[in-house]
C-alpha cells in the first residue's frame, strides 16, 4: 500500500476568531432569515455565527463564490465530535440524493466537504449552495424572542413587519399550508425512495424560498446532544428547567418532535420511514395551529412522558376552520403505533393532493349553501407498502401475552388495595367480579389535550381493571370520583384490615421467560412497557458479558427509574422522606450509589441533603452486605412510592455479584413486579436463576418454537397478501427458521435484499420468486438455527468493507457504544495502517498525534463521500445490524448480530486483536476524565470476548505494549482505583480482576520504585484471594510482601490475612500465633495461657479503671481515628474467636478485658 503524505495546510484556509477563510470564496454579511434554517445574522466583520438550535454545535457562514458570484452557505462544526458525525451523515445523505433527477428541487447542492487542521481551526466544513431567502419562519414562530431581538428576526426583509402584522401571518392559510405540505412530503418521499431516513424532521429541516415558493430540505440533524437516554430524559433535558425561558422553549419544541419509538420507552425501538412521517405530522399540526402552540403541554421533563402516553388534540378542534378530513390525515400520522400510520410518504402526498383539488373546486364553485371547504373522503386509499417492513405484533405469543397481562392486572389491583389501605382510603365500589379493590390516582403532572386511547394498567377505561375510585381521608380537593363520609365506621376498619397485605406473604412477584436466542423473550416484556409507564415506574437492566463498572446494569436501571421519578414531582418528597426513614443511620452509605446513579445525589440536594462517601474500612463480606442492604432499601422505597416493575434482560449474563444482589432484592418481600429473560440453551445459568427465584409467586414461561400458522401470519402481514397466496413461502421460512421469530424475520429481510421479494406497485403488495428462493435457501444453507451463527456470519461477510470494519470495532464496546469513539478508532486505524518509519510507528500509539494525523490526512481529501467510518455506520444501519440510540449512541439491533461480529473478529490475528484493545485503552486515557471502569474492562476485554484464544496467548502479546508505554503508570493507578471502587460496593469478582490487571503492569523495579503502592496492591489482592478461597495464592503474596515491607502496620495487616487463611484451613494454632504476633508488633501483648488467678487479677484491674473514669464520661469519649488502634481491636476480635474454640481456661476473659483496657487507654468508645 502506498504511504499517504499529508499536504501542507493552505495559509488562506482557516477558521480563526469565528472568521472563515476559504480560497475562492468571500464571506459576506448573512441575509437569510434565521427562523427556519435558524440562520443567525452575520456581522459586517465577516464572522461566522452559531446556529441557534437546541443542542447544536454548528456555526454558519454565508458567502459568495469568486468564480461565478453565486451565494454559498458553510456549516462548520468541531472536528472529531458528535457534531462532526452529524455533518458527515448529512454529506452521506446529500451524496445519495444527488444521484436522483429531482435532487435540485428537494435538497441543496453539495459543493465541497473538507476538514481544517488543528493549527488552522480544527473543524469540519460543509459548503453548500445557498437556498435563498426563507419565509417559512414568518409562518412558524414556535418560540417568540424577546423584543430586543426583533431586528434579527426580520433580517432579510426590506420592511420589518409590525407586531399586528406578525400576529396576522403567524398562522398559515389552508391553501398555503397544502402547497407547502405537498412539497415537504415530496422531499421526504424522495429520501425514503433512496433508502434514507431523516430521523430529525422539524420545521427547521425545510426551506420555503421567498421568490420561487420551492420547498427543499436544508438540514438533516445538527443536534449534538441527546434529548433522551434509554427511555428517560437525558442530562441535558434534566437541566433544562434551569435554562432561560427562550432556550427552555426550544428544548420543549425539540422534544415534541420525537416519535414515540425515538423515546426509548416503546417496544419498537427501530426507527424507519414511519418515524419521519410521525414528526412530519407534528410539524403539520404546529403549522396549522400556529402562534407558538405546541402539541404537548408541560415542562421539558414531562414531555418525553407525554410523547408516549398522550395524543395532541385534533387540529380541527383547536382551529375551527380546518376541515375534518385534514385533521384525520394528521391524526393518522400521529398514531403511536407505526403500523397504524401512513406507510409511505407517497400515500400521504396523494391525500394532500386530493385535499388541494377539493379545496380548489370549493373555491371556484359559487354557492349560497354553507359547505365544508374540503369534503370528507376516505383517506390512505392510495397508500403504498413500498418500504419492506415486518409488522411489530408478536405472532403466535397470544397465550404468553395474556398470562403477563393477567399478572400485571393482579399486581396493579394488589398495589391499589395496598395504597388504599395504607392511606386510609374509603372504598366505594367493586369490580365486575365482585372483588373489592382500590384504584390509585394518576399523579402525573404532565398534561395534554387528549390522552391516548390505549388503556393503562391502572386506568378505569380498562375493562379488566377495577371500576372503582378512592380518595384519601385527608383529601380536601373535592375530587368528584368519590365522597368521603367524614368518619370511619367499624366495618370500614375491618375492611381495611382484610385488604391489608399479609406480613407472611411474599410481595415480590416474578415472571421468568426462558427460550432460545431470538425467540422474542424481551419483546414479550417490552410490549407492556409503555402501558405500565403511564402510571408506574419501569426499570430495565440489560446484562451482557461486557460489564465494566460494579453492578453497571443494575445501577443504570436505578438511574433510569430515578429520572422517571423526577417527572412525577409530587412523589419526590415522599421518596426522600421514606428513604431517610428506611435507611436511618445508614443514609450515610447512599454515596456508594452516586457513581452509577448520580440522579440520587441531585434529588437529595433538592432537599438540602449532602452526604460524603463513608470512610469506614470494612471486611470483604461486610462490604457486600452493606451494599446489598443499601440497594435493597432504595428499591423498596421506590416500590412503596409508586407502582414499580423491574425488567432483568439477559439474566444469564449476570455476574455472581449481580445475582447475589438480585437474590437479596427478590427475597426482601419488596412490593415489586420482576420480569426476567434468560436463554434456555445455557443450563448452568438457568440453574443459578432458578436458585435465585425460589418463591411460589414466580411464574415460569418457556417459549417454544413458533407454529407454522404463526409464521404464515407473519409472512402474510409482511407481504400484505392473503395467507393462501404465500403458503409455499411460509412453509419454506418455517422450515428454514425452525420456528424462531428472529431467524424468520432475518430470512425475509435477506430475501428482499437479494431481490427475491419485490414490490408490485399496481397490486400494492410484495411478490416473491419461489423458483429462485428455494434453491437459494438450500444451496446457501440458509438454515437459520438460533444456536448457529453461520447464517449471520455469511451475511456479515457480504457487507461492504467499511461496514465490516465499523461493526468489528463496535463489537469491542459491547451491545451499546458511542458512535464518535468507534469512528475515531476506525479512522485512526485507516490513517496509520500504512506507516513505515519508526517515528510514524511510534506516533500511531499517541492519541493526540493520531487525531492530528487523521485530520491532516483528511484535509482537502474528505470530498463528498466523507470518512470511511461514516460510510460504514450508515451501511450497518441500512442493513439492520445497528440501530440509532439517542443522538450519540448506537446499539446492535439484536444480540445475535453482535455475537456474529465477535465470532468473525475472533478470526483476526491475535496481534491485531491485542493492538485494537490497546488503542481503545489509549483513547480512553486521553479523555479529560478517564472512566476507570471502562478502561480496566478493555484492558481484559480481549480475553473475555475471545476466550478460545486463551489468556496466556493474547495477554503475552498485549502486556508488552502496556508495560512499555508512557501511560503505563497512569493505567496502573486507574486499575487500582477501579478495584477500590468495586471493593467498596461489594463487587469483589470485578475488584479482583482490576487488581490482577494492575499487578500485570508491575515490573521488576516496582518494589524499589514505589514500595507503598506495590505493597498496598499486594495486600488488596491477598485479601480478595482469601475471600475467594484461594489461600495458597494469598499466602504467596503475603510471604512476598513480608520479605520486602518495613512498615509495621502493613506487616500486621498481612499477618492478619495469613491468620485467616490458617483458620479457614483448620490450623488454629498457626492462626493464633500470627494474631498474637501482630498484636505484639502493635504493642499489645496478650497472655495466651493465663491461669484463673491471672484472669481474676486483670478483671479487678480493669474494673477499677472503669470506675475511675465513670460511665457517663465513657459514653462521652469520642471515637478514635487511629488506624493502628482499629487494627489492634480487629486482631483482638480475631483472637476472641480463637479463644472461644480453645480449651484454655481464662483466655477468652483475658481477650475481652484487654479489649476494654485498650479502648479506655486509647480514648476509644466501647463497642
Amino acid at each position: 500500500m502506498r504511504r499517504k503524505y499529508a499536504q501542507p495546510a493552505l495559509p488562506t484556509l482557516y477558521l480563526r476568531d469565528n472568521i472563515l477563510s476559504i480560497p475562492g470564496y468571500t464571506f459576506e454579511k448573512a441575509r437569510a432569515n434565521p427562523l427556519l434554517l435558524r440562520l443567525p445574522s452575520v456581522d459586517s466583520d465577516k464572522q461566522a455565527v452559531p446556529w441557534e438550535d437546541t443542542g447544536s454545535m454548528t456555526v454558519l457562514a454565508e458567502g459568495t463564490s469568486l468564480k461565478d458570484g453565486s451565494s454559498v452557505l458553510a456549516k462548520i462544526v468541531p472536528a472529531h465530535s458528535n457534531a462532526s458525525l452529524c455533518l458527515e451523515r448529512e454529506v452521506h445523505i446529500l451524496e445519495r440524493m444527488a444521484t436522483t433527477p429531482e435532487s435540485s428541487s428537494t435538497t441543496l447542492r453539495l459543493i465541497d466537504f473538507f476538514s481544517i487542521p488543528r493549527s488552522n481551526g480544527d473543524c469540519v466544513v460543509l459548503l453548500l449552495s445557498h437556498p435563498g431567502l426563507n419565509i417559512l419562519g414568518r409562518r412558524y414562530i414556535a418560540t417568540r424572542p424577546p423584543p430586543s431581538h426583533t431586528d434579527i428576526l426580520m433580517m432579510g426583509m426590506e420592511e420589518p413587519y409590525t407586531v399586528e402584522e406578525m400576529e396576522a401571518i403567524e398562522i398559515m392559510d389552508l391553501a398555503s399550508f397544502l402547497e407547502f405540505a405537498i412539497q415537504a412530503t415530496h422531499c421526504l418521499e424522495m429520501m425514503h425512495r433512496n433508502g434514507l431516513i431523516h430521523r430529525e424532521v422539524r420545521a427547521n429541516a425545510f426551506h420555503l424560498n421567498a421568490h420561487s415558493g420551492l420547498v427543499r430540505m436544508v438540514h438533516f440533524g445538527n443536534r449534538a446532544v441527546s434529548l433522551e437516554q434509554f427511555g428517560v430524559p437525558s442530562a441535558f433535558v434534566l437541566s433544562a428547567d434551569a435554562f432561560e425561558e427562550a432556550k427552555k422553549l426550544k428544548v420543549k419544541e425539540a422534544l415534541c418532535y420525537l416519535a414515540p419509538e425515538q423515546t426509548g420507552s416503546m417496544e419498537a425501538l427501530n426507527e424507519d420511514h414511519r418515524t419521519d412521517l410521525y414528526s412530519l405530522g407534528i410539524m403539520f399540526w404546529t403549522l396549522l395551529v400556529g402562534r407558538g402552540t405546541m402539541p404537548f403541554e408541560g415542562g421539558p421533563l414531562e414531555l418525553l412522558h407525554a410523547v408516549v402516553q398522550k395524543r395532541p388534540m385534533p387540529v380541527h378542534e383547536v382551529r375551527r376552520d380546518i376541515p375534518q378530513v385534514l385533521a384525520l390525515i394528521i391524526d393518522k400520522l400521529l398514531s403511536k403505533n407505526p403500523d397504524m400510520r401512513y406507510q409511505s410518504a407517497y400515500g400521504l402526498k396523494a391525500d394532500l393532493l386530493q385535499c388541494q383539488r377539493l379545496l380548489l373546486r370549493a373555491v371556484m364553485v359559487v354557492s349560497d349553501q354553507s359547505m365544508e371547504l374540503i369534503p370528507y373522503f376516505d383517506i390512505a386509499t392510495d397508500d403504498r407498502y413500498m418500504e419492506f417492513t415486518i409488522p411489530s405484533p408478536l405472532f403466535g405469543r397470544e397465550k404468553e401475552l395474556e398470562t403477563i397481562r393477567n399478572i400485571i392486572r393482579h399486581t396493579s389491583t394488589s398495589y391499589s388495595r395496598y395504597i388504599g389501605a395504607s392511606r386510609n382510603a374509603i372504598l366505594v365500589g367493586s369490580d365486575s367480579g365482585g372483588t373489592t379493590s382500590v384504584l390509585t390516582e394518576d399523579r402525573s403532572d404532565s398534561r395534554s389535550s387528549r390522552s391516548e386511547g390505549s388503556p393503562t394498567p391502572m386506568s378505569a377505561s380498562d375493562p379488566n381493571s377495577p371500576k372503582v375510585g378512592s380518595i384519601r381521608a385527608s383529601d380536601t380537593s373535592g375530587t368528584p370520583m368519590s365522597i368521603s363520609t367524614g368518619g370511619v365506621t367499624a366495618s370500614d376498619g375491618l375492611r381495611r384490615v382484610a385488604l391489608a397485605p399479609s406480613s407472611g406473604r411474599a410481595r415480590t412477584h416474578a415472571v421468568i421467560i426462558l427460550g432460545p436466542p431470538g425467540a422474542g423473550k424481551s419483546s414479550l416484556v417490552l410490549a407492556h412497557q409503555a402501558r405500565w409507564r403511564s402510571h408506574g415506574l419501569w426499570g430495565q437492566a440489560k446484562f451482557s458479558d461486557v460489564e465494566a463498572a460494579p453492578f453497571a446494569s443494575l445501577l443504570a436501571c436505578l438511574s433510569s427509574v430515578l429520572r422517571q421519578l423526577i417527572v412525577f414531582h409530587t412523589d419526590l418528597h415522599s421518596f426522600v422522606t421514606s428513604l431517610k426513614k428506611q435507611l436511618g443511620p445508614q443514609l450515610r452509605n447512599v454515596p456508594l450509589l452516586y457513581e452509577g446513579a448520580p440522579e440520587l445525589r441531585d434529588i437529595l440536594s433538592l432537599f438540602d441533603i449532602t452526604i460524603e462517601t463513608p470512610p469506614e474500612p470494612l471486611e470483604a463480606h461486610e462490604l457486600r452486605a452493606r451494599f446489598q442492604s443499601l440497594f435493597q432499601s432504595v428499591f423498596s422505597v421506590l416500590a412503596e412510592t409508586r407502582l414499580f416493575a423491574l425488567f432483568l434482560d439477559d439474566l444469564h449474563d449476570a455476574s455472581e455479584s449481580s445475582l447475589d444482589l438480585i437474590n437479596a432484592l427478590v427475597n426482601s418481600r419488596t412490593r415489586i413486579l420482576v420480569f426476567a429473560t434468560a436463554r434456555s440453551d445455557q443450563p448452568e445459568a438457568v440453574e443459578r436463576i432458578r436458585a435465585t427465584f425460589t418463591s411460589k409467586s414466580t411464574t415460569w414461561i418457556n417459549l417454544e418454537p413458533l407454529s407454522y400458522s404463526s409464521i404464515a401470519n407473519m409472512v402474510s402481514r409482511t407481504l400484505h397478501r392473503p395467507k393462501d397466496d404465500c403458503a409455499n413461502l411460509s412453509r419454506l421460512v418455517h422450515a428454514a427458521s425452525l420456528g424462531n421469530a428472529f431467524s424468520a424475520r432475518n430470512i425475509l429481510m435477506t430475501l428482499q435484499r437479494q431481490h427475491h421479494i419485490t414490490f408490485v406497485w399496481e397490486k400494492n403488495h410484495w411478490e416473491y420468486d419461489i423458483s429462485a428462493i428455494e434453491p437459494n435457501l438450500h444451496g446457501n444453507k440458509m438454515i437459520a438455527d438460533p444456536s448457529d451463527l453461520t447464517f449471520l456470519r455469511n451475511h456479515f461477510r457480504e457487507l461492504p468493507e467499511d461496514a465490516k470494519k465499523f461493526l468489528t470495532w463496535a463489537s469491542f464496546f459491547g451491545p451499546t457504544f458511542k458512535v464518535a469513539e468507534v469512528a475515531l478508532l476506525m479512522d485512526w486505524e485507516d490513517s496509520s495502517g500504512s506507516s513505515g518509519s519508526d517515528e510514524e510507528q511510534e506516533d500511531m500509539w499517541n492519541v493526540s498525534k493520531a487525531v492530528s494525523r487523521v485530520s491532516s490526512l483528511n484535509e482537502g481529501q474528505l470530498g463528498p463521500s466523507g470518512r470511511g467510518s461514516m460510510r460504514g455506520l450508515q451501511m450497518a444501519i441500512a442493513e439492520g445490524w445497528l440501530v440509532q440510540r439517542a443522538r450519540d449512541m448506537c446499539s446492535f439491533s439484536h444480540d445475535r448480530y453482535r455475537q456474529a461480529t465477535q465470532a468473525e473478529a475472533e478470526l483476526l490475528p491475535a496481534e491485531v486483536i491485542s493492538k485494537m484493545s490497546f488503542r481503545i485503552i489509549l483513547m480512553m486515557l486521553h479523555e479529560s476524565t478517564p472512566d476507570v471502569h471502562r478502561i480496566t474492562e478493555h484492558a481484559k476485554r480481549h480475553v473475555r470476548i475471545f476466550p478460545s484464544r486463551g489468556l496466556a496467548h493474547i495477554g503475552h502479546r498485549c502486556l508488552p505494549l502496556l508495560r512499555e508505554h508512557a501511560k503505563r503508570d497512569e493505567l496502573l493507578q486507574l486499575s487500582i482505583d477501579a478495584g477500590d471502587s468495586a471493593t467498596a460496593r461489594g463487587a469483589h469478582e470485578l475488584a479482583l480482576q482490576s487488581y490482577i490487571n494492575a499487578q500485570s503492569l508491575l515490573d521488576a523495579t516496582s518494589w524499589a520504585s514505589d514500595l507503598d503502592r506495590t505493597t498496598s496492591l499486594s495486600l488488596k489482592l491477598a485479601e480478595l484471594y482469601t475471600w475467594k478461597g484461594d489461600f495458597a495464592t494469598s499466602d504467596y503474596l503475603i510471604t512476598e510482601c513480608l520479605d520486602r515491607v518495613e512498615d509495621l502496620e502493613s506487616k500486621v495487616r498481612m499477618l492478619r490475612i495469613r491468620s485467616k487463611n490458617h483458620w479457614m484451613r483448620g490450623n488454629y494454632k498457626a492462626a493464633l500465633s500470627d494474631t498474637l504476633q501482630g498484636l505484639h508488633f502493635l504493642g499489645v501483648d496478650v497472655n495466651s495461657a493465663p491461669t484463673r488467678r491471672e484472669a481474676d487479677q486483670m478483671f479487678e484491674q480493669v474494673k477499677n479503671e472503669i470506675l475511675a473514669v465513670g460511665f457517663d464520661d465513657i459514653l462521652a469519649i469520642p471515637r478514635a481515628r487511629d488506624s493502628r488502634t482499629d487494627l489492634a481491636i480487629a486482631l483482638l476480635n480475631d483472637a476472641g474467636h480463637n479463644a472461644y474454640w480453645s480449651s484454655g481456661e481464662g483466655f477468652a476473659d483475658i481477650i475481652g478485658l484487654t479489649t476494654v483496657q485498650l479502648a479506655l487507654r486509647q480514648v476509644l468508645c466501647c463497642y
